[in-house]
């Protein structure tokens, strides 16, 4: 499953399901997938710095409770943990200073110096108890503002008469297909 591009356009991350789920990167105009990381723990949910140098991921290890590392993209440096008492769904505020990653029903943020690669004391933002997983443990059930301000999220309301969430794949091509009719 595609967690997320590159900003210049040139890599994919992706989540491969398998007895343990790793983040691999794969160029766009081909080649191989390298993985993010080849230790024994499913990963998930990765996401690029603004800059592209850094990619924050989520890492379910030996306790069965997923945490957030950073990693640089070109590998020149180890990952660093940026989550305490647990973190899943990592996302970068546009600055790329900021982390921001759910727990349970909580949003945190951490701050991240780009240059040294230290992270922040993590804090909470908000919790909001109907805030849902969407989709499971793979994809990220909210984003965040570019500036960070505000957040868009899934919620889980235990509506019966929920209406399908309707994905339309290239919608530029059928826009222009309806306006040429």
């Amino acid at each position: 499953m595609m967690s997320d591009v590159s900003p210049d356009g040139r890599t994919v991350a992706y989540v491969e399901a398998a007895s343990l789920d790793r983040v691999l990167l794969v160029p766009i105009d081909g080649g191989e997938p390298v993985p993010l990381d080849d230790r024994p723990a499913s990963q998930r949910t990765a996401a690029f710095s603004p800059d592209g140098r850094w990619i924050a991921y989520a890492e379910v290890g030996e306790g069965r409770r997923p945490e957030v590392f950073v990693k640089r993209v070109d590998g020149v440096s180890g990952r660093r943990q940026v989550s305490s008492d647990g973190g899943d769904q990592p996302l970068w505020t546009k600055g790329g200073r900021e982390i921001v990653y759910r727990r349970g029903n909580g949003v945190y943020a951490v701050s991240f110096d780009p240059l040294s690669g230290e992270a922040g004391t993590p804090e909470l933002l908000f919790s909001k108890p109907d805030v849902g997983r969407s989709g499971g443990q793979r994809t990220h059930g909210y984003d965040v503002a570019p500036d960070g301000s505000r957040f868009v999220m899934v919620l889980e309301e235990g509506r019966p008469n929920r209406l399908p969430a309707v994905v339309v794949l290239n919608w530029l091509q059928r826009l222009g297909e309806q306006v040429g009719r």
